[in-house]
C-alpha cells in the first residue's frame, strides 16, 4: 500500500493535472486497476454480504449453541453473556 501511495505521488508529481489532465488521469486508472487487481487475487474470496451480517444465517442453531457452550466452558463469556447468547439463538428457532 506504500508502495501505491508512492506510486500515486509520483504520478502527480511527472504528469501534473493541471498539464498533462489526461496522462494524470490514465496513470491514475492504471494504478488504481493494479491495487484492484492485487487485492483481489491475494485478498479474501469475494461474497455476497447483504443479509444477517452476524454470520447466523450459514452456521445452524445448534452449530452456534454448541460453540457458545464451549466458549462458557473455557470461561471465555460471563454467566449473564452465556445467557443471554443462549436465550438470543433459541429465539431464532
Amino acid at each position: 500500500m506504500v508502495l501505491w501511495v508512492i506510486l500515486l505521488s509520483a504520478t502527480a508529481f511527472l504528469f501534473r493535472p493541471d498539464r498533462h489532465l489526461g496522462l494524470w488521469i490514465a496513470s491514475v486508472i492504471v494504478l488504481a486497476t493494479a491495487l484492484f487487481a492485487i487485492c483481489f487475487a491475494k485478498g479474501e474470496t469475494p461474497r455476497w454480504r447483504w443479509g444477517e451480517s452476524n454470520g447466523h444465517g450459514t452456521r445452524s442453531s445448534s452449530e452456534r449453541l454448541a460453540e457458545l457452550d464451549e466458549l462458557h466452558r473455557r470461561q471465555l463469556i460471563s454467566d449473564s453473556e452465556y445467557q443471554a447468547k443462549r436465550e438470543e439463538i433459541l429465539k431464532g428457532l
